[in-house]
């Protein structure tokens, strides 16, 4: 990923955006389902307030949009494996 192209405070997700901004929805879906409770708990804990502040920020700011460059892309996808990973994590924490 082009660092150049992620708004700095949100360098410390590359890593995790690596593994979890999958485009394929059925396929980010099946790693979310397949992972651990503790994956989930690490994917879900990386972001905290600020960086959701953050992070929908730039999802949302019409200039990022129409460059859609591949880092956007991949953000946009991690954000979506968070959001999946919380509701997944919630179910589980039911059942237990």
């Amino acid at each position: 990923m082009n660092k150049d192209n992620i708004p700095k405070q949100l360098h410390h997700l590359i890593d995790l955006v690596n593994r979890w901004g999958i485009s394929d929805d059925g396929y980010r879906d099946e790693q979310i389902e397949r992972a651990s409770t503790a994956e989930l708990e690490k994917l879900v804990s990386s972001i905290d307030k600020e960086n959701l502040k953050d992070l929908n920020d730039w999802l949302t700011d019409e200039s990022q949009m129409m460059k859609s460059t591949d880092e956007y892309i991949n953000y946009t996808c991690f954000y979506m494996a968070y959001e999946y990973a919380e509701a997944v994590l919630k179910s589980r924490n039911r059942l237990h």
